[in-house]
């Protein structure tokens, strides 16, 4: 939220692709990061068995999109909300099973 205008400026300002190797790159680590979650998650029995690097495009493209609507409008919630629900709703989309998915959302996320 902090980056919100900066991120928005980038939308912007790369109509015609200039920064896109960049934004690439970025995507690109962020993937790699949450790829690696994936497979500690995998490997102890809490989330579902499946392509760590697919897993991974699904999480930060939800993230990204839910940061874009957010940015742009298209969400009233504040961030916290919005961060909370994104969780969740990660949460459930990854959980290997539905008691897992339960006992983290018990815990309330955000």
């Amino acid at each position: 939220a902090r980056y919100a205008h900066f991120f928005a400026l980038l939308e912007v300002e790369n109509l015609e692709k200039q920064f896109a190797d960049e934004l690439r790159k970025g995507t690109d680590v962020h993937t790699a990061d949450v790829a690696a979650l994936v497979r500690a998650g995998v490997a102890d029995g809490s989330i579902r068995d499946e392509d760590p690097e697919v897993a991974a495009y699904g999480v930060v493209g939800t993230v990204g999109y839910y940061g874009h609507f957010h940015r742009t409008g298209r969400i009233a919630l504040d961030v916290d909300e919005l961060a909370a629900f994104v969780g969740r709703f990660v949460v459930c989309a990854l959980a290997s099973d539905e008691e897992i998915a339960r006992r983290v959302l018990a815990v309330r996320l955000g």
